[in-house]
C-alpha cells in the first residue's frame, strides 16, 4: 500500500462524512450545527446557513454566530423557530 492511496481514501471518507449535517437543539437558547458549508444571511433576528443538502433558516432574538469553523457552527440567543428549505 502506498501513501497516495491511503491519502485518497482518507480524502474519500472525509467527503462522505460531510454529505450530512446535524443541528442539536438545547432549550430554545442554543444549537449547535455540524456541517455547515456557508453562512448565507445573517441579522440580528434570522440566520440563514448552508448545510450539506439543504438550507435552514433560525429565527429569534439577538441571535449570535460563534465557533464557526469547518466543523460546524454555534448559534446562541432566544431561537423561535427552525425552519428547511431546498437549495
Amino acid at each position: 500500500m502506498n501513501i497516495e492511496y491511503i491519502i485518497d481514501k482518507i480524502d474519500q471518507l472525509s467527503n462522505k462524512m460531510r454529505q450530512h449535517s446535524a443541528i442539536q437543539i438545547y432549550d430554545n437558547s442554543k444549537a449547535n450545527i455540524e456541517i455547515c458549508l456557508g453562512v448565507l444571511e445573517f441579522e440580528e433576528n434570522k440566520i440563514k446557513l448552508e448545510l450539506a443538502k439543504m438550507n435552514v433558516i433560525i429565527t429569534g432574538f439577538d441571535l449570535k454566530l460563534r465557533n464557526y469553523n469547518k466543523n460546524g457552527i454555534e448559534i446562541n440567543g432566544r431561537i423561535h423557530s427552525i425552519d428547511f428549505e431546498e437549495k
